[in-house]
């Protein structure tokens, strides 16, 4: 979910739901395992905008994709417990683009386009 606000123009938001196909390698160091590899995401991204003003906004779903390279470590803690990092970065191939206007320029109004990183900590447990 992201939200930008153009002062007294505009507020633009975009949620998105993708998945993530991915070939992935794991190697162990001792309790230490690193996982690496590369695949492409791909979702839909809901984009809307809301002028400023008295006027109405519109909404919609949009398609958009892009490869990626992932990595993660997990380390063991205690009593089975184990701490995960990950980071993913990519790049958008085919952009989600809004139809809720132009810029003078002739740009779209709101789009998903460009890179991306995204980064996990997140603390488990073995069963």
């Amino acid at each position: 979910y992201g939200e930008h606000r153009v002062a007294e123009v505009a507020r633009a938001t975009a949620t998105g739901l993708s998945l993530a196909p991915s070939v992935l390698m794991r190697s162990a160091f001792g309790p230490v395992s690193v996982t690496a590899g590369a695949g492409v995401r791909g979702g839909l991204a809901r984009l809307s905008a809301e002028p400023a003003g008295l006027r109405l906004g519109a909404a919609g779903w949009r398609a958009w994709t892009g490869p990626f390279l992932a990595a993660d470590l997990s380390v063991p803690l205690s009593d089975g417990r184990f701490l995960l990092a990950s980071v993913e970065i990519g790049y958008v191939l085919v952009p989600a683009r809004g139809r809720l206007g132009k810029t003078a320029d002739g740009e779209p109004l709101i789009e998903l386009d460009g890179a991306w990183l995204a980064g996990l900590l997140s603390l488990g447990t073995r069963m």
